[in-house]
């Protein structure tokens, strides 16, 4: 499918509230209120605003209780009900909405037919979730603020909706976004959501209609301003599709068309044709809009679009400038206008890291260990033309690699050093240019948003400093860092070292880190609460965020920024350790510099879990009641390790040999590290608790053969009472995954287990993380690009559990995040190098990676 489209970018924003926004309105109000339109219904147009209409079906996606039918009441301006009721069979509901297309001034008037299906039906009716698939132009993945199971429910839900409809247009809402005081889900998740799975992601209020005329009673109604927002974002991200498939019907019939584009745009539309195979074209070519561009209009658009597409297609900047060189030599972007983005540091960092372990490692000699080493090179000061600030002051930028320095090239120095020093130094360098480039980001997040004098009149000096917390110690602490490794690489660019510099200011790190990454979930909060509560902020961070010096990133990604480099840093310093001559004083000092990175991140995280497990257990603790019983839930040793539900089956009373029947219910689970609550779910989101266990009382088999025909993905939970048991329950999961993941939960392996898994002698399968995921569910394994995994189960429908080389953390990832490690040579060169590392620390006394 197209890439999702900017908001404003398609949609006149706020073009409902002109007085000609007002006129077409009309047309669908019915006594200052939207008319309630039936299947084959159509509003009535006058001749001087008849339009055109755009028809889509919809389907509402999202679990129980989310307010899925309560969505789609607000989006059509029916009464919103005060009670949640499981819908039962499919709920269809017609919306027609007026909107203006930026580009052509045109008014198109959509017509959104919500499909809506209980989730109980879902599971009940095989053919439920097919009809409500079929034909549909787009999902609406729904998930509350004030449940996080629904939002970590989210990756499940786009996998079984919409994984086999890829040119379907998908979208995110979250519910009840203005009781932010309850949330469950802070912005950070939703930043690392957006990170993971770049779909257009929209708040809705639970606000349930303006006051009527007593001041106390509630219409019931949500108004336009409440919805316009998401019927906007829904015409708008339909429409670009539809452009999009403009597009791709243009290519399939490029022939007839061939002479609106001429011969080079021929090639490029075969060549796009091949990459996009999967995507089925639709018959827009003979729309009116389309039919009535002249020749001109159409090659403008059709241009455009191909632009566009082929930006979103191709990832890397190397390859990009690669395949973009179609005709004469010169590249696409250049012969067609369009400038392919600046890409970031940690992104070129990680496709260098992923292209080495994609390589063909056999026989690569320059990998083993002891390779031959040359004689050391002069020391040489560099040249002021060479001068690393002097670079990144003229240019913006630096030297990419440390051998393209011309001081390095010029000294000879390149032909005497062996292939693993050259790797070092480069290291070495690569911990200096990156630190060059986060600043520059951060200089971005200071004075481009805190130094916003608009924004600053906007903001009460509270909220500023909650929002923004210490970021300008951060960048004081990180300019120094970097004017102290500028001027060691400066005194010697031939044989510098960083790691005792970096040692030395770890003590400045902790001091302004460790409080800021403490304060994320303050800040969060200050966050979400500003974009609700203060009229102004939302409009000047929009257009704060518009800047080029912000390269089309919110806010958000600028203030985790600090959170990522302490990360970053330590990998950095991991990978100097990893390629230093053991035994020698570089190795002594990166390990040194190592273990306390390492300290400072492990209590970066601990401060952030702990926040996290309090607040979780505080707000759990208000939803889940025990009958009849005392139960102390708030600890500090205890913590959440999987939630959800699950469908507890029971035979039914039968006479031989008539088949065997089964009864099945809704059971909820709650595991925590030291005990199991299973309870009903209640209205509200309360949970009711029926039985409970201590770990040590679990027992789980998993029942992988169809006993007497039982259907379904199904394991028995036994509890223990002494060596009898007490209670047991036959349980089935949605999916194979959900049902190891549960049994991976309650019978966790040992450590030693785990270290066995990513000891040298063993040779399992192996993982490297291609994309970045942030875990939404407390077992599952936060993954940035490059990290490795051992791995440990893998599932058919697309999940793995995994144990991480760098710090032996194990969890569940989805497969489409990482790729499969395939040479023999390159897996045991990885388990050598982590091996090395745990070395290296063990010698002075620290706990191994």
């Amino acid at each position: 499918m197209a890439r999702p489209a900017a908001p404003g970018s398609v949609i006149v924003p706020d073009w409902h509230e002109s007085a000609q926004g007002k006129e077409y309105l009309a047309c669908v109000l019915r006594k200052s209120r939207r008319r309630v339109f039936g299947l084959l219904e159509r509003p009535v147009f006058p001749p001087p605003v008849a339009i055109d209409t755009a028809s889509y079906k919809i389907f509402v996606s999202g679990k129980s209780g989310v307010g899925k039918t309560a969505l789609v009441a607000k989006l059509a301006g029916l009464e919103v009900p005060v009670v949640h009721h499981e819908t039962t069979g499919i709920q269809t509901t017609v919306v027609f909405w007026p909107a203006k297309l930026q580009a052509s001034d045109r008014v198109v008037m959509f017509r959104f037919e919500f499909w809506d299906c209980g989730e109980s039906a879902l599971k009940k009716f095989e053919h439920m979730l097919p009809a409500c698939k079929e034909n549909a132009d787009a999902f609406l993945f729904l998930f509350s603020f004030t449940d996080r199971a629904s939002f970590e429910d989210l990756p499940g839900q786009l996998a079984r909706v919409a994984g086999e409809a890829p040119g379907v247009v998908k979208m995110v809402i979250g519910s009840k976004f203005d009781q932010y005081v309850h949330t469950d889900v802070p912005e950070r998740d939703l930043a690392a959501f957006r990170q993971a799975w770049p779909l257009p992601l929209l708040r809705v209020k639970s606000v349930p209609g303006r006051r009527l005329a007593d001041g106390r009673t509630l219409d019931g109604r949500a108004g336009l301003a409440d919805v316009a927002h998401v019927l906007n974002g829904l015409a708008e991200q339909l429409w670009h599709q539809d452009q999009f498939c403009v597009v791709m019907m243009f290519l399939v019939s490029v022939t007839v068309h061939r002479e609106i584009i001429g011969t080079e745009m021929f090639h490029m539309g075969n060549a796009l044709l091949m990459a996009q195979r999967c995507i089925e074209p639709r018959p827009i070519m003979k729309s009116p809009h389309f039919q009535s561009l002249h020749l001109p209009a159409r090659q403008f658009l059709l241009r455009s679009l191909l632009c566009s597409i082929l930006q979103s297609r191709y990832k890397g900047f190397r390859d990009a400038k690669r395949n973009l060189t179609f005709v004469c030599g010169k590249p696409l972007a250049e012969r067609l206008g369009f400038i392919i983005a600046f890409e970031e540091y940690s992104d070129v960092a990680s496709a260098r890291e992923l292209r080495r372990q994609q390589r063909e490692e056999e026989g690569a000699a320059d990998e083993a260990e002891g390779a031959e080493e040359g004689p050391g090179p002069p020391r040489a000061d560099l040249s002021p033309s060479s001068s690393f600030r002097a670079q990144r002051a003229a240019r913006g930028s630096t030297f990419s690699l440390w051998q393209d320095i011309p001081d390095v090239r010029g000294s000879g120095v390149l032909a005497t050093l062996s292939l693993q020093d050259c790797k070092l130094q480069e290291a070495k360098f690569e911990l200096i240019t990156s630190e060059a480039s986060y600043i520059h980001s951060l200089s971005v997040a200071v004075g481009h948003f805190l130094g916003s004098a608009e924004l600053s009149e906007c903001l009460g000096t509270q909220d500023k400093q909650w929002l923004f917390s210490k970021l300008p110690e951060v960048k004081g602490t990180s300019e120094r860092f970097l004017q102290d490794l500028e001027q060691r690489l400066e005194a010697d660019v031939l044989r510098f070292s960083v790691c005792d510099v970096v040692l030395q200011h770890c003590p400045a790190f902790r001091r302004v880190y460790l409080p800021y990454v403490t304060n994320q979930a303050y800040q969060e909060r200050t966050y979400q609460r500003l974009l609700l509560e203060n009229p102004k902020f939302p409009g000047i961070l929009a257009r704060l965020e518009e800047s080029p010096v912000c390269q089309r990133l919110p806010l958000t990604s600028f203030l985790i920024l600090p959170f990522q480099r302490i990360t970053r840093l330590k990998m950095l310093v991991e990978n100097i350790l990893k390629r230093t001559v053991q035994g020698s004083e570089d190795e002594d000092m990166a390990t040194k510099a190592f273990n306390a990175l390492k300290e400072l991140v492990q209590e970066c995280n601990a401060s952030v879990q702990s926040m996290k497990r309090t607040e979780e257990l505080i707000h759990l603790s208000k939803k889940i009641h025990f009958e009849g019983k005392i139960f102390p839930l708030i600890s500090q040793a205890r913590w959440l390790v999987r939630h959800g539900e699950l469908v507890e089956l029971a035979p039914l009373p039968a006479v031989p040999p008539a088949k065997l029947k089964l009864s099945s219910k809704a059971v909820y689970l709650h595991l925590f590290n030291d005990c199991l609550l299973l309870s009903r779910r209640k209205e509200l989101g309360k949970f009711a608790v029926f039985v409970h266990a201590k770990m040590a009382e679990l027992q789980v088999k998993d029942l992988s053969l169809k006993l007497q025909g039982i259907p379904g993905h199904v394991f028995l939970l036994q509890l223990l009472h002494g060596q009898r048991t007490k209670h047991q329950f036959l349980l089935r999961a949605q999916t194979e995954s959900e049902k190891q993941r549960w049994i991976s939960a309650m019978c966790p392996s040992s450590p030693q287990e785990d270290k066995e898994v990513i000891s040298e002698g063993e040779d399992h399968p192996q993982v490297q993380c291609v994309r970045t995921y942030k875990a939404l569910q407390p077992d599952e394994l936060t993954l940035e690009k490059t990290d490795i995994l051992a791995v440990r189960m893998q599932t058919s429908d697309g999940w793995l559990e995994g144990v991480r080389l760098a710090d032996g953390e194990k969890g569940w990832v989805p497969q489409a995040y990482v790729e499969e490690i395939s040479s023999l040579s390159a897996r045991l060169r990885n388990l050598r190098e982590n091996k090395r590392v745990t070395s290296a620390t063990s010698k002075l006394g620290a706990p191994p990676v």
